[in-house]
């Protein structure tokens, strides 16, 4: 029974991390998804379905952030 037991709670355990996982991975297409329609409308930000994307465009290239936070940066050469 205490087999079972453990057998049962490290199944759902790894369930439990594949969906953490699944969701991780889906927030961030969403997040390139966002970023896509930001630098090809040209906008400065964008705000869709709660994700707040962000572009810098300068001389050097295109930085692109998500809250803040840098999420790609494309250099000119």
């Amino acid at each position: 029974m205490a087999v079972l037991v453990l057998v049962s709670s490290l199944i759902l355990e790894q369930i439990n991390t594949n969906r953490r996982l699944m969701a991780d991975n889906l927030h961030q297409q969403e997040v390139l998804s966002v970023a896509t329609m930001v630098v090809q409308t040209k906008q400065d930000q964008l705000t869709l379905n709660g994700i707040a994307v962000t572009v810098k465009r300068s001389q050097q290239g295109i930085t692109v952030y998500e809250s803040g936070k840098e999420i790609i940066h494309v250099s000119k050469q």
